[in-house]
């Protein structure tokens, strides 16, 4: 069997752990290697011989995995749910079939779980439970945005949900732009853009999953600490990304991809990530003789106590609602 052949459909669930069909599927760079996992226990007692066990009996049984595709934009929301918890939508000022997505942090230890579903020539599972460990964004000069997306599940149960894919936008890397300032509000006032030549952000939400007797299959799974962080790529033309590091000043970053197709009136569909409170922790230069230099500056995202995020994203779309 070809790994062209799987199929990746991901459903909000409206109770924790009952599994629903897909709300959509999702083109996939790599084959969505999610699988069922054990854990046991060996029987290790003396039987009288030098062997050191007689038998093993399982004790754990859940699923793991992780996706990749490129960004589009409209399934990408599914996962920028999974990632940062809420959503608010509502309809794009000045249309009437456009629709604007606010994803933010919902602050506890129980976000939206997701029925996870794989399809192939040999067999279709679905994974009720499904909680995304982490999500990575990213984009690089001349490619896709892509992302890579990794999740913690129940054990797959046998599913014929029939797939279907629906027609999207990709986001490429010259549809971006990088930009920054002292405050949130001030990317929108007077922000300082620059140009770079790759970029990632990544969400990582430490789930772990909850196993109690009477079950071998965990009885919830849970988001616990919330970290985002990431890296920018540049050509070392200037020195004040490094200046800004060595000085500890926080940042306020944001990138934004704005594809070229028009929908409804006037608008574009747009996927924007805000980090309102950013400290640059590293800041390193590569390159040799003959090469232009290059400068990499990681960061990390903290809690804007005036801002009251860690991290928003706002997604342009036709679709009503997630």
């Amino acid at each position: 069997m070809q790994g062209r052949k799987y199929s990746f459909g991901i459903g909000k669930e409206s109770a924790r752990g009952t599994a629903v069909a897909p709300a959509v599927w999702i083109p996939l760079t790599e084959p969505p290697f999610v699988i069922n996992k054990v854990d046991g226990m060996a029987d290790d007692a003396g039987y009288g011989v030098i062997a050191n066990a007689t038998d093993r009996t399982v004790t754990k049984e859940w699923a793991e995995g992780e996706i990749k595709g490129n960004v589009m934009d409209e399934s990408i929301g599914y996962l920028l749910l999974a990632a940062l918890g809420s959503v608010s939508s509502t309809t794009k000022s000045g249309e009437t079939a456009v629709y604007e997505h606010t994803f933010t942090m919902q602050n506890d230890n129980t976000h939206p779980s997701f029925t996870l579903n794989i399809k192939n020539d040999v067999q279709q599972l679905k994974h009720a439970l499904g909680m995304l460990q982490s999500l990575k964004l990213s984009c690089e000069a001349g490619q896709d945005a892509v992302f890579t997306a990794s999740f913690l599940a129940k054990k797959g149960a046998a599913a014929s949900d029939t797939v279907s894919y629906s027609s999207e936008r990709r986001f490429f890397s010259k549809m971006a732009a990088f930009s920054y300032a002292s405050t949130l509000a001030g990317l929108d006032s007077s922000p300082t853009t620059m140009e770079i030549r790759s970029f990632e952000i990544s969400i990582d939400k430490n789930v772990e999953p909850r196993y109690v007797c009477g079950n071998s299959e965990p009885s919830d799974i849970r988001n616990r600490d919330f970290v985002v962080e990431g890296n920018i790529e540049a050509y070392f033309d200037d020195a004040t990304m490094k200046q800004i590091y060595e000085g500890g000043t926080s940042k306020a970053l944001r990138v934004k991809a704005t594809h070229t197709d028009t929908i409804g009136n006037s608008s574009n569909p747009t996927i924007q990530i805000d980090l309102p409170k950013v400290q640059f922790d590293e800041w390193s230069p590569s390159g040799g003789l003959g090469d232009d230099i290059l400068q990499t500056i990681r960061f990390r995202a903290f809690y804007s106590l005036s801002d009251a995020m860690i991290a928003k994203a706002i997604l342009t779309n036709e679709k009503a609602s997630y």
